[in-house]
């Protein structure tokens, strides 16, 4: 999950990354003669990491790993979203945790993304996926610790209980 992520990989793409990187194979402790995770385990463990919250408990180990090693500083957090859209329609309703946002006149159906990097070494530090209808200001509490000397935000985020934080 950490090689997919640092390296924005698809299931089938980080099964033929694995296949052809030694680095990726040393990484994940294989040796030549272990077979190689294809995509649908991948995926199935995936799903299965994420449902008991195993996700999430690596991604902060490792982030804990970054601060102590003193790669990610904390001194200023950076916190913006993107809109992720559903691979399915509306109509097709397959996907009912998507709905529908309008940014700068355009419609979308799918996500959101909350994302808090650090400022300096450019690590992210927290995510949060919502419906694209739910408002950037819902999720700052969840992106940032406010031990932070600095918090870089658009308007998005603006109110007044949130500038007295920051």
């Amino acid at each position: 999950m950490l090689l997919q992520t640092i390296y924005n990989l698809s299931d089938p793409r980080l099964e033929e990354e694995i296949a052809d990187r030694r680095s990726f194979q040393i990484f994940l402790g294989l040796t030549s003669g272990d077979s190689i995770p294809d995509e649908t385990t991948i995926c199935r463990y995936r799903k299965q990491f994420a449902s008991l919250g195993i996700d999430q408990l690596l991604f902060k180990t490792f982030y804990d790993q970054l601060k102590q090693s003193h790669i990610v500083l904390g001194k200023g957090t950076i916190v913006d979203a993107t809109i992720r859209q559903a691979q399915t329609t509306p109509q097709s309703k397959k996907d009912k945790d998507a709905d529908f946002i309008t940014k700068r006149g355009k419609h979308y159906f799918g996500y959101k993304g909350h994302i808090a990097m650090d400022e300096q070494s450019e690590v992210i530090k927290q995510v949060e996926f919502t419906k694209a209808s739910v408002h950037d200001s819902k999720v700052f509490d969840q992106l940032v610790d406010l031990t932070e000397e600095a918090v870089f935000a658009d308007k998005g985020y603006a109110n007044k209980l949130k500038k007295s934080k920051a």
